[in-house]
């Protein structure tokens, strides 16, 4: 038997909650050796019944995973206790994690000061005591590796795959947006994001070509520092989207940009290419070896370049058509399922 932490099941979905999700969903599939634990202030609950989440405790966040999960894993016998979003029971003997990134730790301002310090806390703690970490590219395994002076044969890679997107690809949809052209990008609004950087790249090629920039994502300031985006006309903020909005947006846009100065993995824009969008993205961390061939890289520090890049893209329908290719055979590498089949694998062979 093997419990998950399911704490994410009580957090919005961003990239982090959906790569945990997906992992449960085929976990699941896979076996009934796998219990879903949670706390019981689940926001999904569609996904808690198809997992048949177990709620325990009566708190949640931090203390709730802290305290009375480890509690309760000690009355069921001290089971190896998947995490699968980063963090886990500091004292628990026997965790499993998974390290998305450590990008707080590159860019500590980037994050609010209580965020940073517990992690800063926890994670040293739970690296060294884990059974196994898991983390979700070769950039990050090395990273992981040499920050934290930990052997790289105790960390297994595993990519995410390509959300329920793909069941778009090729499909024509109806849905305009305004009747403007647009480039679309999306992410959450934190520092190493670098949208400000992109938005200064539109401006200069705004003077030579009209076009908007659409930019989705949420504001966290909760957990990242504050983010003051620069306002243009040609900017359109539209905070957080529904799938089917999202989707469309990625159907229609002119191209899709990723400006990123930090990515553990990226999934945009794996989404963008499963819907037909031309990528363009940020040459730095995990992001070339996500996107592949399958992209036009830039350096996301030089605004002329992002703007160069951006303009080459629009003006030649050949190399558009050229990136919609190869992003429909670049997804074919990612699969949830494969990923969930190899933490399967991986639990089952851990000797305690």
């Amino acid at each position: 038997m093997y419990i998950v932490n399911c704490r994410f099941l009580t957090q919005r979905l961003t990239g982090a909650q959906r790569f945990a999700v997906n992992i449960c969903l085929y976990l699941k599939e896979f076996s009934d050796d796998f219990i879903f634990v949670s706390p019981k202030k689940i926001l999904h609950r569609d996904i808690a019944e198809k997992l048949e989440v177990i709620k325990v405790g009566f708190f949640s966040g931090y203390l709730w995973e802290q305290v009375e999960l480890p509690l309760y894993l000690n009355k069921i016998g001290n089971p190896i206790l998947l995490n699968l979003v980063n963090l886990a029971p500091v004292f628990y003997k026997k965790n499993v994690i998974t390290l998305l990134d450590i990008a707080w730790l590159h860019y500590p301002k980037s994050v609010s000061k209580k965020f940073y310090y517990i992690y800063k806390f926890i994670i040293p703690i739970i690296i060294k005591k884990s059974l196994h970490i898991f983390t979700i590219s070769n950039f990050c395994l090395k990273d992981i590796s040499s920050s934290f002076f930990v052997s790289k044969n105790k960390i297994t890679k595993i990519y995410c795959g390509v959300n329920h997107f793909d069941c778009f690809v090729q499909k024509k949809m109806d849905y305009k947006t305004e009747n403007e052209k647009f480039i679309l990008a999306v992410s959450s609004i934190q520092p190493y994001k670098n949208i400000n950087n992109l938005i200064e790249g539109m401006k200069i090629l705004n003077k030579k070509i009209n076009i908007k920039l659409y930019l989705v994502g949420n504001k966290n300031n909760k957990v990242f520092n504050k983010v003051v985006i620069k306002e243009y006309d040609f900017v359109k903020y539209t905070g957080y989207v529904d799938d089917e909005t999202l989707i469309n947006y990625y159907k229609n846009a002119e191209l899709f940009i990723f400006p990123s100065l930090f990515e553990g993995f990226g999934i945009p824009p794996l989404e963008a290419m499963s819907c037909g969008c031309p990528v363009l993205a940020s040459d730095l961390a995990s992001i070339p070896e996500v996107c592949g061939d399958a992209a036009v890289y830039f350096d996301p520090y030089n605004i002329d370049d992002i703007a160069d890049k951006i303009k080459t893209v629009i003006e030649n329908e050949k190399l558009q058509k050229d990136l919609i290719n190869k992003g429909f055979e670049n997804i074919k590498r990612f699969s949830w399922e494969k990923s969930a089949k190899k933490i399967y694998k991986t639990i089952r062979e851990i000797k305690l």
